[in-house]
């Protein structure tokens, strides 16, 4: 999961949707690329994402 968030997030920014770049680490990282380990891997980010970003926002809200 780590591994995941570190590349995904990082190359989240450069302009590619979602949907190539897990593809891609799933090819990078020899994961068989199936619709169903898509889709896990595609919730396992959506949630690290998510709770890093409320982070952030609280973090700013402490400190208004």
């Amino acid at each position: 999961v780590i591994q995941l968030w570190s590349d995904l997030f990082r190359f989240g920014y450069i302009g590619k949707q979602k949907q190539d770049l897990i593809w891609a680490w799933m090819d990078a990282h020899g994961i068989e690329a199936t619709e169903t380990n898509w889709n896990t891997i595609a919730k396992i980010y959506d949630r690290k994402r998510r709770a890093y970003n409320m982070r952030i926002y609280r973090a700013k809200i402490k400190k208004s």
